[in-house]
């Protein structure tokens, strides 16, 4: 099958009907099958290609979702196994500011830890990393920090409801839990 690429001043479109005339003037023996703009023929060669992109975009949020559950879990996890300690501060006087922020403050350490082992792990895997991914180069820092970024912040808000919702225990409710 023959193809033709034309530059037009104009709409490509609108060509369509005088190019096919102008094909069967020169050669009425040829048959002029579809005609489409240059730019129909790059989406549908991409086709492919933007599918798996949609694809891996779904993958990608479903794992931050997961990510997500699983952060909260762990630090729910972690107020809920310190309850007594958090009844006994707030027994002895502790601000419900200061048990917050001491909670905020451990939690984020954690937090802090474990986006940098995350971050030195993708830097380690960049080699493989570059050959899955179309335009994302080695040492492409700033996909990087976006993705961890968009953790740190998910890891913020998991750890600021159990830290908020342990700041407003009653004391004695608290020291009452085991």
């Amino acid at each position: 099958m023959t193809e033709a690429l034309l530059r037009t001043a104009g709409d490509p479109a609108s060509m369509a009907g005088s190019v096919r005339a102008a094909i069967q003037d020169l050669d009425a023996t040829v048959a002029v099958g579809a005609v489409a703009t240059l730019q129909q023929k790059i989406d549908s060669g991409l086709v492919h290609e933007r599918m798996m992109a949609l694809l891996s975009a779904c993958f990608g949020l479903l794992a931050l979702v997961l990510t997500s559950v699983g952060v909260y879990g762990v630090i729910v996890y972690a107020v809920e196994r310190r309850t007594r300690e958090i009844g006994i501060r707030l027994a002895l006087g502790a601000a419900r500011r200061q048990v917050a922020a001491m909670l905020l403050r451990e939690l984020g350490l954690l937090v802090l830890a474990s986006l940098m082992l995350g971050i030195a792990a993708t830097l380690a895997a960049t080699r493989t990393i570059q050959t899955l991914l179309y335009g994302i180069a080695a040492s492409d820092f700033v996909t990087v920090a976006a993705a961890a970024l968009a953790l740190a912040l998910v890891a913020a808000l998991a750890a600021w409801i159990p830290a908020r919702r342990a700041a407003h225990l009653d004391p004695m409710d608290a020291l009452r839990t085991e």
